[in-house]
């Protein structure tokens, strides 16, 4: 089998322009584990995508590599390369739709892909659709498009891109002065979203889907802190959070039924609060689902023993293998 990776920062996306040193270091972090996981499979040949910037990355006496230079674009050359393999796996973000435009493309030429169909990753780089489609069957936070939105505070709220990944531009709105300074700082309102602020443990969930059933990887935790009103991601535990096991299964089952064209890796983002009605109990509210590898993807391997890459290929003639070779936690820092 001939697999092509590309994982849009790091190869090509942004060929013309310059990378945010984050966003990079998470897109390697992210490439990194997926071509050690599958180097170790059987009967692969592997190619990847690269950034003129980032030839040096990646090295192995059997991968091919594709250079994406900086006058060329991204799509073209994707669009040459892929006819030469049989399965193409997209790592990228929803923004700007990059991922839906891989998965398109790639569909269009007749070449199987390791991701979501595109109705599902349409509806999920759309956080406010996401939501209303959601909120019949889970507890999401109250979310409005930023064009129609009239701020009483308090709450809090979060203003965010629509379609944005990690936390890019994401800001905490709790009064009318910082609600100013954050329309100071954006240029299209209609491309974001607010958000009611919850206070709580942020986590993650990986997770594989398929036909509508979910197979849960691990639970994370996501460590985030405020700065100057900007929300910023330092890192994340991989596989640190198992208290509230059977409500996690819980919101795979909804979101698996309600969105049954998810397939393959997905992190679902949410926000863990005490029930102060009910001593010991809790709640989740999901706040947006990403039907793409996630950062901590990067360190489940590490965490639980399994090999992501290979349960997400056996998806393709069946359901994958979630034995456990061991349970421990794996931090990943994305900053100092």
């Amino acid at each position: 089998m001939k697999i092509l990776i590309v994982e849009f920062i790091t190869g090509g996306g942004l060929a013309a322009e310059k990378v945010p040193e984050s966003l990079a270091r998470e897109g390697d972090m992210m490439l990194q584990a997926l071509l050690a996981e599958l180097n170790v499979l059987k009967g692969l040949e592997c190619a990847v995508m690269l950034d003129w910037r980032y030839q040096n990355n990646v090295s192995g006496q059997t991968l091919t590599k594709i250079i994406v230079q900086e006058s060329e674009n991204f799509y073209r050359v994707l669009a040459r390369t892929l006819p030469d393999y049989d399965v193409f796996w997209p790592i990228a973000p929803e923004t700007d739709h990059a991922l839906a435009e891989m998965v398109r493309l790639s569909a269009e030429i007749g070449v199987k892909y390791a991701a979501s169909c595109l109705s599902a990753i349409d509806l999920c780089s759309d956080k406010l659709a996401t939501m209303n489609v959601l909120k019949s069957v889970l507890p999401v936070p109250e979310t409005h498009s930023l064009t129609v939105f009239t701020p009483e505070f308090p709450p809090a709220w979060v203003v965010k891109p629509i379609d944005g990944a990690g936390c890019e531009q994401t800001i905490l709105v709790s009064d009318h002065q910082s609600y100013r300074q954050c329309l100071a700082e954006i240029d299209q309102p209609e491309a974001f979203i607010a958000q009611r602020y919850v206070a709580g443990k942020a986590i993650s969930l990986s997770v594989l889907f398929k036909a509508g059933q979910g197979w849960l990887l691990c639970c994370n935790e996501q460590q985030i802190k405020i700065d100057d009103n900007h929300f910023v991601l330092m890192g994340c535990r991989v596989n640190s959070a198992i208290d509230h096991l059977a409500s996690y299964h819980d919101v795979i089952d909804a979101i698996a039924r309600r969105i049954p064209g998810l397939w393959g890796y997905v992190g679902i983002d949410l926000i863990e609060t005490p029930d102060n009605m009910h001593v010991g109990k809790h709640q989740l509210r999901v706040l947006e689902i990403n039907p793409r590898l996630t950062t901590s993807y990067a360190g489940i391997q590490a965490a639980t023993g399994i090999n992501v890459a290979e349960q997400v290929l056996q998806l393709f003639d069946g359901e994958p293998d979630m034995t456990r070779l061991r349970n421990e936690m794996v931090t990943l820092k994305l900053r100092k």
